[in-house]
């Protein structure tokens, strides 16, 4: 009986313990893919706050009024949570068209753009030019055959593509006048460029946490300012700035646990060619030599997984400037402040727009980062943005984005910014920070 007994009792407890375990272990396994986040609650409200602020002075295009106006509400941002900060203003030159002739077999037509290179001091160009449809199908022998040469297209939008027929100069024209040119595959033509050099100011916002020193190293953060064209700019780039500025804060208070000098740039005209990272890169040459990071976020807005910029190991540095186009591309716009134009793929930029600095002991750190914040996030090789300048001078670089929808359009609205991605992007930038920063101290 007692035996029998026993066994009874023993049955239900296995049925009790199976019951529990079946109740409690899928909400252990919850617990345990939960993190902590290192940055407070409100992180993402608070910077959301910023792009709102951002917006009320209207397009931040670059060289304009309302990017200094935007520069110095993130100065003030700055000196009101303890910072140091600092307006660094430079100069630069947009070539822009005072008139654009062009004629071709049929007649003239009104070139709606360029892809061309004004600091050749080329303002006449003739020939035979192809007719490439950039939505079509590429056939390798066509592609071939345009290395070097003028082709016709009819979307700006799609410019980086066609960069990769590399050719020696492309006239874009509108869908309407594209229509006329379908049924031909190539024409004579004849270009004509009127224009002028107009000088302009954009401005750095420059800051930084805790005082300078020969022995100590520093890790930049930066962001910029400035909108593209016609385009708001909610998410390129008021969130990179709004999770940079709520960055400074959370690491101003923290900044007794930091060995590192951990410093802000908040940059103009990069829209026009990264030109205020460039510009910063050629002022600070000597204080770069102590930095041991450059992390850059930009257009973190979106409602996209994301990227973080940590293949392609170190490659593609480029050789010293050595002759007088190599140093005007690397101090001018590559695009027009109120023409259209984009610049083309001169030999001296293709090491530029390709340069990476992803050290080992970097992407150990993104990977961790990632890791222990449960975060969802892709590993891409060259972003596109301020950290190629950084790249370029040597320094370790490192980028986040999560695209909006609609970059470079009158659609990247305040409306579409997603605030979970601006804590996501501000959590896993601060966590490879603050890796960055432990080992300095070792």
């Amino acid at each position: 009986m007692h035996t029998k007994f026993y066994k009874i009792n023993d049955r239900r407890i296995d049925v009790y313990f199976l019951i529990l375990c079946i109740f409690t272990i899928p909400f252990l396994a919850i617990a345990q893919k939960s993190v902590e986040p290192l940055l407070p609650l409100d992180f993402a409200d608070k910077a959301f706050s910023h792009i709102q602020d951002l917006e009320t002075f209207g397009l931040r295009k670059a060289g304009s009024g309302n990017e200094m106006k935007a520069a110095t509400y993130i100065q003030q941002q700055f000196l009101e949570m303890g910072l140091t900060a600092e307006i660094e203003m430079f100069e630069y030159e947009s070539f822009e068209f005072q008139s654009l002739d062009l004629e071709i077999a049929d007649g003239h037509i009104t070139p709606s753009g360029l892809g061309f290179t004004p600091y050749k001091n080329e303002r006449t160009y003739q020939g035979t030019a192809i007719i490439v449809d950039p939505k079509a199908p590429a056939d390798q022998c066509i592609a071939d055959s345009i290395i070097g040469k003028t082709i016709i297209s009819n979307d700006m939008s799609n410019h980086f593509q066609l960069l990769q027929y590399q050719p020696g100069l492309i006239i874009y024209v509108d869908s309407i006048d594209f229509l006329k040119l379908k049924d031909v595959s190539e024409t004579t033509f004849h270009l004509k460029i009127e224009g002028t050099y107009l000088k302009l100011k954009s401005p750095n916002v420059v800051a930084q946490i805790g005082k300078s020193s020969d022995d100590k190293k520093e890790i930049l953060i930066g962001a910029h300012l400035d909108s593209y064209r016609d385009s708001p700019g909610a998410s390129d780039n008021g969130s990179g700035i709004g999770v940079m500025l709520e960055l400074a804060r959370f690491l101003k208070q923290n900044e007794n646990q930091l060995n590192a000098l951990v410093m802000f740039v908040a940059f103009g005209a990069e829209e026009l060619g990264v030109l205020g990272s460039r510009k910063y890169v050629s002022v600070h040459k000597e204080s770069l030599k102590n930095c041991a990071l450059f992390f850059n976020i930009d257009d973190v807005g979106g409602d996209g997984t994301g990227s973080i910029e940590t293949k392609g190991e170190i490659s593609n540095l480029p050789a010293p400037l050595d002759d007088d186009l190599s140093i005007k591309l690397a101090q001018e716009p590559w695009e027009g402040v109120r023409s259209l134009w984009r610049i083309l793929p001169e030999a001296c930029l293709m090491n530029f727009i390709t340069t990476v600095n992803h050290p080992a002991w970097l992407v150990n750190a993104v990977e961790e980062s990632v890791k222990e914040s449960g975060l969802e996030i892709k590993y891409a090789t060259n972003m596109g943005s301020d950290q190629m300048s950084f790249s370029v001078a040597g320094v370790v670089s490192s980028a986040i984005g999560i695209a909006g929808e609609n970059p470079h359009t009158p659609l990247d609205i305040i409306e579409k910014v997603n605030k979970q991605s601006l804590a996501k992007a501000g959590e896993l930038t601060v966590r490879v920070v603050l890796k960055t920063d432990q080992l300095l101290k070792k």
